[in-house]
């Protein structure tokens, strides 16, 4: 049975949907990869730091394992490494 090396990282994935997969240079992501565990706050972080994706909370949509975060424990929500986490832009208009 082999043992985790110290140096080895663990690393988690997201799936971006709609607009969320533009990069701001024009280049396109639908998954993307952070090192886990982590929490939600920190991979929205990892997320502008690596990718300059700016993910505001209050317009996205976001699932843990198919689960709305508000329902887990928000922005606090530890990401494992085999968790699905999608994130969804939210739009709302009108006329």
């Amino acid at each position: 049975m082999s043992k985790l090396n110290q140096t080895e990282t663990r690393t988690a994935t997201v799936r971006l949907v709609g607009n969320l997969c533009k990069l701001p240079d024009g280049s396109k992501i639908e998954v993307g990869s952070f090192e886990a565990p982590a929490s939600l706050r920190n991979v929205i972080q990892k997320f502008r730091e690596k990718y300059g994706i700016e993910l505001k909370r209050e317009n996205t949509l976001i699932l843990v394992n198919g689960v709305e975060a508000n329902a887990l424990n928000d922005l606090d929500t530890i990401i494992n490494e085999k968790d699905d986490v999608v994130f969804v832009p939210m739009f709302h208009g009108g006329s």
